[in-house]
């Protein structure tokens, strides 16, 4: 059987550009070498792509710095990818690209629109499942249509918060009473979400994370209640769900950028997100997970997803109510702690997403996009 030839994605403008490089580097300790041929291709901060044949050697941020003394390019065309080592060129026709980022052009559909171009095959969200996921206004909005349960939430903007802080201030004490959650709108890995009690805090807090996006959300805190996640994936037109995941935390403490990369050190760093300490399956009534279950297969589909996706929720297990956080279409190590805990390797699970990659490809291929027209002759 011919290897098929897959580009290893990873980095990008981001804030989250390491923990995607975590992510590539847990891909590509596990993907299955008699399968496919893996190039990983490392898109810098300053918007350079670079083919590393090394990456799997690589230890540290560090090495990336090196990557200057080489004289490697990589161009990306129409199904194939040329690579040009000095003066040697190697073309290799490319069966899928394998989506590791998180944040920045790598989630919110740009890169999808560059591969659908080319067309080249790619895991991760399609153009529509980006938006609706890197963006938590749009997002909540569908759920609230599909009457999908959420936390009591409003957002403002950067310019109005510019314009008058404390006019601001009043409509946020108004929409609700402290405490409250602060986050973003558009980023990932818990940065810039913080819990805010009083009006000095809050004005900090905004004035941070405006650095980070143009909408910031603010929501209700909701205390008494615990942390759970499932990971779907699709097996062509199948959605299959992965085992609930309860994540030990201080419940009145906001789950972190640092708590989930950075607490343990650098073994914590390397691991990335399979470090956490979790509860698989969560502690959970089967009535419950079969509820969240069914809710995870909703928003699956009104959100347009595809591949490999993570759905948070915060649970109140004594009441028996359950709020959606949010989808993560391309979530941190890929959840395959989760799918492992069903049964499912690593390897077979990158293994589903290729083939799910692929397929969906062939499907829109079928679809009609041009037409015949004698307009021009006219």
């Amino acid at each position: 059987m011919d290897k098929k030839n897959i580009l290893l994605l990873f980095g990008g403008e981001s804030p989250e550009h390491e923990v995607s490089i975590i992510s590539a580097k847990q891909i590509l300790k596990k993907i299955n070498r008699d399968k496919y041929n893996i190039f990983p291709i490392y898109l810098d901060k300053e918007h350079q792509f670079k083919y590393i044949p090394e990456f799997e050697t690589f230890k540290e941020f560090k090495d990336f710095i090196e990557l200057k003394k080489y004289n490697i390019e990589i161009r990306l065309k129409k199904g194939e990818v040329n690579i040009y080592l000095n003066k040697f060129i190697k073309l290799k026709k490319v069966d899928a690209a394998l989506l590791t980022f998180h944040g920045g052009e790598g989630e919110s559909g740009d890169i999808q629109g560059f591969l659908n171009t080319l067309k080249i095959p790619y895991t991760g969200p399609n153009i529509k499942g980006a938006v609706y996921g890197i963006d938590k206004i749009v997002m909540k909005y569908i759920l609230e249509k599909n009457n999908i349960e959420i936390l009591p939430w409003m957002y403002i903007t950067k310019n109005e918060w510019l314009e008058n802080k404390k006019d601001v201030i009043k409509k946020i004490k108004k929409f609700h009473e402290y405490p409250l959650i602060i986050k973003p709108s558009s980023m990932g890995s818990s940065i810039g979400v913080k819990k805010v009690s009083n009006d000095e805090d809050l004005e900090e807090i905004i004035d941070s994370d405006i650095l980070y996006d143009n909408n910031i959300i603010i929501e209700k805190f909701k205390d008494k209640v615990v942390e759970i996640t499932y990971s779907l994936i699709k097996e062509k037109n199948n959605i299959l769900i992965s085992l609930s995941e309860e994540i030990e935390k201080d419940l009145d403490k906001i789950y972190s950028y640092e708590n989930k990369y950075l607490q343990g050190g650098k073994k914590n760093k390397a691991e990335g997100m399979s470090a956490e300490r979790k509860n698989i399956p969560a502690n959970i009534s089967k009535k419950l997970d079969d509820r969240i279950k069914e809710a995870s297969f909703k928003i699956y589909e009104v959100l347009n997803s595809q591949s490999l996706v993570r759905i948070d929720y915060l649970v109140d297990v004594k009441n028996d109510t359950f709020y959606t956080i949010e989808i993560n279409t391309i979530p941190g190590s890929l959840s395959y702690y989760l799918w492992e805990a069903k049964g499912i390797p690593f390897e077979e699970m990158i293994d589903k997403m290729i083939d799910s990659a692929i397929y969906d490809f062939k499907e829109q291929e079928k679809i009609l996009k041009n037409i015949d027209s004698p307009l021009w002759n006219q």
